[in-house]
């Protein structure tokens, strides 16, 4: 069975991807989501560099084919997680366009 902190730490590849196409810190992404986290007293992330990579690897495709796609030839987010050697059985991704920064992206 996935943990809950194992769960968590999979979905948090959306908030790197994000910090990765624009450039921003990913640690005070994780600050932010963290922070919303507590007030549902869930446990806090942390960054995994498995998931880093997977993260970085599909924000340059995206950023190659100058479009958002969750699918890619390489497959979707959870067979890019599992090419890192990052062990799942759960993922999820969100996707967004127009943020102008982490702040703005935990509004939306």
């Amino acid at each position: 069975m996935l943990s809950i902190k194992s769960l968590a730490t999979v979905l948090f590849i959306t908030a790197i991807l994000f910090n990765i196409v624009n450039g921003a810190d990913p640690n005070h992404m994780l600050q932010l989501v963290n922070a919303e986290r507590k007030k549902d007293n869930s446990p806090d992330l942390t960054l995994d560099n498995r998931l880093t990579k997977a993260a970085q690897n599909h924000a340059d495709y995206m950023a190659n084919i100058k479009k958002l796609v969750h699918d890619e030839p390489s497959g979707d987010a959870g067979a890019r997680i599992k090419a890192q050697g990052y062990s799942l059985s759960a993922y999820g991704e969100n996707i967004a366009v127009g943020q102008k920064n982490e702040d703005e992206v935990m509004k939306t």
